[in-house]
Order: C-alpha cells, then structure tokens, then sequence
C-alpha cells in the first residue's frame, strides 16, 4: 500500500515556511522567492500525507489561490498533473471515491477535449483511484478496481507510455478483494502476477512483500481449515526468493505478525 500518513504538524510546517516565503518576496521584492508550482504541490502534498480531517479542505484552497494566480499572468504556478494528483490523494485517504471519480473525469476531459496533454492522468492517478476504491466501504469496489486496473492495461496496450500497471497497482486491487474476505480471488491475481512477471520479465509486475503479506493475511482470516497451512507456505516462498536475491519479497514484522496472529486462533502447535 501507499506509505502512511505524515503527522499534522508536518503540513503546518510546510504553510508557515510557505507563509514566510511570501512574505519575504513581497517585502524584498526578491524574484528567487517567488513561489512557483513546486512550492504549492508540496504544501497540497503535505496536506494529503497529514492526518488532518479537513486535509482535502486545505488542499483545494490552495489550489484555488494557484488557479488565481494562474489566471492573472503568474505562469509559473500553473496547476499541473502532479497537483491534481496529490489534491486526488487526500480524497482517496478517507475513501471518497465519487471526488477522486470526478477529478479523473476532468482531468481526461480537459487533456483530450481541451488540449491540455500535460494533464492526461498517468499511473499515479489511476492508483489514486484504486487506493480509493480500497478505503471505501462500496460494495462493488473490488470489481471496480479490477476494472480500472484493465482500463490501465487498455491504455498501456493502446500506447499510453504514461499508464503503467505496477506492483503498487495490484496490491491495491489485492486490498480491495482482501477487505471483503475474497481469499481465492487475492490468490488468482498474485498468480496471475507472478505469471505476468515470468512471460515478460518486467519487474512492474513482480509481487513483493507487501503482495505475499496481504496473501497471507487474507488466508489467515479466511477461516479456511487450510488457512494457516496457507499461509505458511507463502512464508516459505518469501525466504526462498530472498535467498534468490529477490530482497523486494522479503519477510518483515507484518509478515511474522499475521503468522503469529494465525497460530493464536488455531490449534496448530
């Protein structure tokens, strides 16, 4: 999954330091503090990394205040795929897949029909998507995440050289179908993965620790009479492509949690 949120007080940092930037240029007249599009995504990404439940409140305002500034003659804080993406990302953190929806929707239209090809959605934005789908509580969120992530292979295939389905991809759809106890269905596209990895040794493809962990888990809260066996067997193949030199499945503390977590409600010694 996407790297957990950053504290509050990380966001706050980045306003004042923001705040003092501005103020400086303005009193000084300096033109080397101007704030430009970098400044402003990372204060929209500091607010979509943070804990704050008005996150996505404080992002569009900033990107309000960069449209503003666009509009009258400031060009170099032109809103670019990177802000959408990151202002995208605080309304997937609390699973408002209708926003994320919405902005997808624009973006697509504005970059075919409006000509703006710098802000055709890329990886990041369909991930976003499917990171969505997986906080959310909708039912059908697994099969539409399944559907985006074809939708990515559709656009891939079509020559999007800017969609690319990567392991992050999968493991969010992995998270999706897990949520809802679907254990057969986590397991068909881990091996539908490690398929897609042998046939075109592409690496986007190839599951890592977080993949197998959420196998693990899965099997561990299925219930299954053979859960537990399961899962033990996924550990045995994470140390064995560790000593294969695949360091990127190795086993970590989540791993030996959820196994530990699956002797405690069985009876196997």
């Amino acid at each position: 999954m996407m790297k957990g949120p950053t504290n509050v007080g990380d966001a706050a940092k980045v306003e004042i330091i923001i705040e003092e930037l501005k103020n400086k240029a303005s009193k000084e007249g300096n033109e080397n503090l101007r704030l430009d599009v970098v400044s402003y995504n990372t204060l929209i990404s500091a607010h979509a990394n943070s804990l704050g439940t008005d996150a996505s409140k404080k992002a569009e305002i900033v990107l309000k205040e960069m449209k503003g500034l666009y509009e009258s003659g400031d060009a170099d804080v032109e809103p670019n795929l990177f802000t959408f993406n990151a202002l995208m990302l605080s309304y997937a953190k609390c699973g408002d897949v209708a926003k994320v929806v919405s902005m997808i929707t624009e973006l697509e239209e504005n970059s075919l029909e409006g000509g703006k090809k710098h802000l055709i959605p890329n990886t990041a934005t369909y991930n976003t998507l499917i990171e969505a789908l997986a906080k959310s509580e909708e039912q059908d969120a697994p099969e539409r995440a399944e559907a985006t992530l074809r939708k990515m292979q559709s656009l891939r295939e079509r020559g999007d050289v800017d969609v690319e389905p990567n392991v992050l991809s999968f493991n969010l759809v992995l998270a999706c179908h897990a949520r809802g106890g679907k254990v057969h269905h986590v397991e068909a596209i881990v091996n539908h993965m490690e398929m897609l990895q042998a046939q075109t040794e592409l690496e986007r493809f190839r599951p890592n620790t977080e993949t197998y962990n959420i196998l693990i888990d899965a099997w561990v809260k299925s219930g299954d009479d053979l859960g537990v066996d399961n899962a033990e067997a996924i550990l045995v193949k994470m140390k064995q492509l560790t000593n294969q030199g695949y360091n990127s499945a190795a086993p970590d503390l989540d791993t030996y949690n959820s196994i530990a977590d699956a002797y405690k409600n069985s009876n196997k010694d």
